[in-house]
């Protein structure tokens, strides 16, 4: 039964396929936050890239996937403040901290100061990576 709410029949061959600039539905998000952009994402059934790495908000951003896989660019320079929650799924934070089943709060890079990006990530069945940009060299 509840496949079939999700189906709509049991043939996967008519399922719905949905993608905008912030959600992917049986499809594929590639986004990078621009200012003042809503501040929402969402993956389901699909793969997605977020970048946040010029992300400039002070208003909290929200990230959900459910049985999705999704990679979160941010910036090195940059104080974050994470609350993640998972439920069967995984969030890997670029500390190298993961939750798999439950709450976890946490900061990054670990050190004193009023966090520039306020991130809240949801995953329930699927995957969520943080990956913090490299740093660009200047050329001489």
């Amino acid at each position: 039964m509840g496949l079939k709410m999700l189906f709509g029949n049991f043939g996967f061959h008519q399922r719905t396929h949905y993608a905008d600039a912030n959600t992917a539905v049986f499809s594929n998000l590639n986004a990078k936050h621009e200012k003042n952009a809503h501040g929402e994402y969402s993956v389901v059934f699909g793969d997605g890239k977020i970048d946040l790495s010029e992300a400039t908000t002070t208003d909290p951003i929200e990230i959900n996937t459910v049985f999705g896989d999704v990679d979160v660019v941010l910036n090195p320079t940059k104080l974050y403040a994470v609350n993640a929650n998972s439920v069967f799924g995984n969030i890997r934070l670029p500390d190298g901290d993961t939750v798999s089943f439950g709450s976890l709060r946490t900061r990054f890079p670990d050190h004193a100061g009023e966090p520039q990006l306020r991130i809240k990530a949801n995953c329930v069945f699927g995957e969520i990576r943080f990956i913090v940009k490299a740093a660009e060299e200047k050329k001489p």
